[in-house]
């Protein structure tokens, strides 16, 4: 069959096929985040919304840009102190008129030993929600 008569087949847009690579719980945490540039040195503390192996959603009280590094520490319940990683924001919408905001980050710096409690976490209330 010559190629011209062949059924062209349809591509999905990369975005809709590199979504969603990691399952991710809602939970909420404890967090604390610091911009890793010189001039924003102050720290801000607010909570997860979600959470998954590739990054995380957060809640806070300010716009931050899309592409900024931020210093993240949570506290989860597997893991016997913070776990320190470094997200890239993705995007940050605003909820509620300068008032309340989402940060939407990839982890860029994440240990193993880190990657594991965030997976045992996961794994933990996936359980827990398959149970309720």
């Amino acid at each position: 069959m010559p190629d011209k008569d062949k059924p062209k087949e349809k591509k999905l847009p990369k975005v809709i096929l590199e979504r969603r690579r990691f399952v991710r719980i809602n939970a909420n945490f404890v967090v604390s985040y610091i911009d890793v540039t010189p001039e924003m040195s102050k720290s801000n503390i607010t909570q997860t919304k979600n959470i998954g192996l590739g990054g995380i959603l957060i809640t806070t009280d300010r716009e931050v840009a899309a592409e900024t590094v931020l210093k993240v520490k949570l506290k989860i319940p597997t893991a016997p102190a913070y776990v320190e990683v470094k997200i890239k924001v993705l995007d940050c919408k605003e909820k509620i008129k300068d008032l309340l905001y989402e940060i939407r980050g990839r982890f860029v710096v994440l240990k193993d030993e880190d990657k594991d409690y965030i997976y045992k976490v996961i794994e933990s209330y996936s359980r827990s929600q398959k149970r309720s």
